[in-house]
C-alpha cells in the first residue's frame, strides 16, 4: 500500500496527455509466481511529436513492440516506474509484455494474491502495478487464462473505464 499523503490536481496543474488511448487489451497467463501480462493499446497523439512515456512499478519487462515491430533496448528507455519511447508514429498499436509475481505482491495494488485466490484492485492509481499502461480516459478489457490444473478457479474480471485525475 502507497504511505505517501495523496496529492491534490488542480485544474491550473493539468496537462493533457500526449497520447490517447482508445483501446487496450490486457492477457494474463496466470501463475503465482510469474504472470505474464501482455497489454496491447491503440495509441495516437494529441499534438506535437513527443516521447511516449508510460508508467508502471514492480514490473519485469519483456518485450515492447509498435506495429507488430519489436523494439531493441537502444529504442526505450526502462526506469522503476517508466518506459519511454523516444520516437512513435502518429497512430499505432503498442505491446508491451511485462512479468508480475503475484505471490509477492504485498502492497494490495495490482495483482496479487489472498490464500491461493487471485485478486486484484484495478482503481486508475492501482493500475501501474499490472502492466505498463497509458493514462487517459480509455476502456480496457481484460483475459485472464490458466492451467486448470494449477487454478481451477480463474477470477472474474469486468469493463472498466480509467479516467484522468479530475481537477479539484
Amino acid at each position: 500500500m502507497r504511505t505517501e499523503e495523496p496529492r491534490a490536481v488542480h485544474l491550473k496543474d493539468y496537462r493533457a496527455p500526449d497520447y490517447r488511448a482508445s483501446e487496450i487489451a490486457l492477457d494474463f497467463v496466470l501463475d503465482p509466481e510469474a504472470t505474464r501480462v501482455t497489454a496491447t493499446m491503440k495509441l495516437a497523439r494529441t499534438g506535437a511529436p513527443a516521447p511516449l512515456v508510460l508508467d508502471g512499478e514492480h514490473l519485469k519487462l519483456v518485450s515492447v513492440a509498435v506495429d507488430g515491430r519489436a523494439l531493441s533496448p537502444d529504442e526505450y528507455k526502462i526506469e522503476p516506474e517508466t518506459l519511454t519511447i523516444a520516437t512513435v508514429p502518429e497512430r499505432f498499436t503498442l505491446d508491451v509484455v511485462t512479468e508480475i509475481s503475484p505471490a509477492k505482491n504485498t502492497a494490495l495494488e495490482g495483482l496479487y494474491l489472498v490464500k491461493g485466490i487471485f485478486c486484484t484492485q484495478c482503481e486508475a492509481e492501482a493500475l501501474g502495478a499490472l502492466p505498463i499502461s497509458s493514462t487517459g480516459r480509455t476502456c480496457w478489457r481484460s483475459t485472464p487464462r490458466a492451467s486448470r490444473r494449477r487454478r481451477p478457479t480463474i477470477p472474474c474480471c469486468c469493463r472498466t473505464a480509467i479516467r484522468s485525475p479530475k481537477a479539484s
